[in-house]
């Protein structure tokens, strides 16, 4: 085991060594002017050295690199060469990642200067990754763009990039492999939606945002309904409540005023029949009711009937 760390001491050693004096740039030259096997080992090997902290470093130090990555990313669709493409956007990514807002916009200078120079759009070939049918390609072309768009520092500067995607196709892009089962596809997918607001059809969250407003929709409905069936009862309450006040206001009033009992826990009949035996209404009035006793009898009649009584 010892024998084995010091081994891995020594290589780690070396690699740094290697990149302190310019390894990167050998190996990116590499990529760009060999073929066959030299070309994939030296793309193996460029990966390889950005999981070092030194490589960063070295990036940090020397920014015009980002020029030459991208260079190599565009290579690699026109090569057809499925390596190339994944490992060269694993490298953007870790960079990304690395150094977050630092690096952005060298990326975005890159892709600009490049689509000038070849009379291309910005960023067609990064979006046409969107398509690739490898599925390693198609996530990190998705979740460099998220973070590129991401990492915008307002909402000026994002609209700007969105535009540059927009007009490299990346919506038709998106809504041709809104139907991808990769978990980590949809996640930038959705991240993207909501960092942009643009919602592409057909996508999950689309219907997430869907079944959210019909749920929201359903919420207000439920709740007008209960305000109408509250509002309908209170309504009908408080009519009672005044039909229930005058009555009784007016039972106290002839029973004040006829000498008789007033009861109210007693059934409004109960009353009335009393009241009417009590006073002796007579047949000609033709009332059986207190309350249109009440509305129709003057005081003098009310007099003239107690004296009856």
């Amino acid at each position: 085991l010892e024998q084995q760390w010091k081994k891995q001491q020594e290589e780690i050693s070396r690699t740094e060594e290697f990149i302190e004096f310019g390894g990167i740039n050998y190996l990116l030259e590499a990529v760009k002017n060999t073929e066959g096997n030299t070309k994939v080992y030296a793309i193996n090997a460029l990966k390889t050295l950005f999981e070092f902290q030194s490589s960063l470093q070295y990036i940090e130090e020397n920014k015009e690199i980002i020029k030459d990555l991208y260079e190599i990313l565009v290579m690699g669709e026109q090569l057809a060469n499925s390596n190339i493409v994944a490992h060269t956007i694993e490298i953007f990514v870790i960079i990304i990642t690395s150094f977050r807002d630092q690096m952005v916009d060298y990326i975005i200078e890159a892709a600009v200067e490049y689509a000038k120079k070849t009379d291309t759009v910005v960023f067609s070939t990064l979006v046409n990754y969107i398509n690739h049918q490898v599925n390693e390609i198609k996530d990190n072309a998705l979740l460099l763009i998220c973070f590129l768009i991401g990492s915008q520092p307002d909402e000026s500067k994002k609209a700007e990039l969105l535009f540059k995607f927009k007009e490299a196709g990346i919506i038709k892009a998106l809504e041709n492999n809104v139907e991808c089962k990769n978990k980590e596809f949809q996640d930038s997918l959705k991240i993207f939606q909501i960092s942009t607001n643009e919602i592409i059809k057909g996508s999950n969250y689309q219907i997430e945002l869907y079944k959210a407003k019909v749920k929201s929709l359903e919420d207000k409905i439920l709740k007008m309904q209960k305000e109408s069936e509250d509002f309908y009862l209170n309504k009908y309450y408080y009519e009672k409540l005044i039909e229930e006040f005058i009555y009784y206001k007016t039972m106290a009033k002839i029973s004040t005023e006829n000498g008789g009992f007033y009861d109210p826990e007693s059934p409004y009949e109960l009353h009335d029949e009393y009241n009417k035996k009590k006073l002796e209404i007579d047949a000609r009035t033709g009332f059986t009711n207190l309350q249109d006793i009440l509305l129709s009898f003057d005081t003098g009649e009310i007099t003239e009937l107690r004296q009856k009584a």
